[in-house]
């Protein structure tokens, strides 16, 4: 019998696993809260669960009894994808390292302890705290939901009147009810996307992240490589991303830093612990010939 691989999430951008998991010889079970899917038409299992759905996933999963389970694109995935790896003996990244990459606060304690360089952050969950913050850093600043993903809810901050808006809007994307707020880096912002097998990092891609303009903050519009650092900012750049891995504990899996080269050298924002949706993956392929998706499987 083929073993059987869960894929949770089955909009545009897992389409590629499902594809790539059939012709590497798996069944695959496919969960989606939108029935009509586009990766429904793909698998060969097909349940209408939504993908934060911690308890229909299980059902699921021990329902095919699968062998194997992931997600990619889906941030709020993540920490389910973990917890059920663990709970069924299937290989995985850690609940730990999962919390890690996907709640902010607890990811900048982790780069605090392997001295990661970033910016300055305090987890706050009044609006008290976030200007006693912005009085001792001044602005501008940068707000964020601890645990949110595509961008919702992260604002730059430029005085007291935005920071009240801003502060509501972060808290209202968070679910554990804290934001992050941190100091304003200003420079060329790179994604890098990098393999990890075995707990050795091979780096898949740097390339410029083109925003939109004011007033939106932070929308990826564009990926440009070659990016437009030199070779010394980009090994930086790499080493920075490798401590940043190291930070969350990512063994096993696919990491996708976002660093910002300013005149202090490279600084972490942020990184996650999944294959990054916005093409990313097709950057990562393009630019080393290896595809996250089938490192992932």
């Amino acid at each position: 019998m083929k073993r059987k691989l869960m894929i949770i999430g089955a909009g545009r951008e897992q389409v590629p696993a499902i594809i790539n998991a059939r012709k590497l010889g798996y069944e695959t079970v496919v969960t989606d809260i939108n029935q009509h899917a586009p990766g429904f038409a793909y698998a060969d299992y097909a349940e209408v669960v939504s993908t934060a759905d911690f308890d229909g996933n299980l059902k699921v999963a021990k329902q095919y009894q699968i062998d194997g389970i992931m997600t990619l694109g889906s941030e709020v995935a993540v920490p389910i994808v973990a917890k059920i790896a663990r709970m069924l003996g299937l290989p995985g990244m850690s609940e730990d390292t999962a919390l890690k990459a996907t709640n902010k606060n607890a990811m900048r304690a982790a780069f605090k302890a392997f001295a990661v360089p970033s910016p300055v952050s305090e987890p706050v969950n009044t609006l008290a705290e976030a200007e006693k913050f912005a009085n001792q850093y001044g602005y501008p600043l940068v707000i964020k939901p601890s645990n949110s993903s595509g961008q919702r809810g992260v604002e730059k901050v430029v005085d007291w009147p935005s920071l009240c808006r801003c502060f509501d809007e972060a808290i209202k994307y968070s679910t554990d009810g804290h934001a992050i707020v941190e100091t304003f880096y200003a420079g060329p912002e790179i994604n890098v996307t990098a393999a990890v097998v075995t707990g050795q990092v091979k780096i898949l891609s740097l390339s410029n992240r083109i925003t939109a303009a004011s007033p939106h903050f932070g929308i990826a519009v564009e990926h440009v490589f070659p990016p437009d650092i030199s070779a010394e900012q980009a090994g930086a750049v790499e080493a920075a991303s490798v401590l940043a891995i190291r930070a969350i504990g990512l063994e096993n899996g696919i990491a996708y830093p976002q660093v910002v080269v300013g005149d202090d050298g490279p600084q972490v924002i942020e990184i996650a612990a999944r294959i990054p949706g916005g093409f990313m993956r097709e950057v990562g392929l393009y630019r080393s010939g290896i595809d996250m998706i089938d490192v992932a499987i």
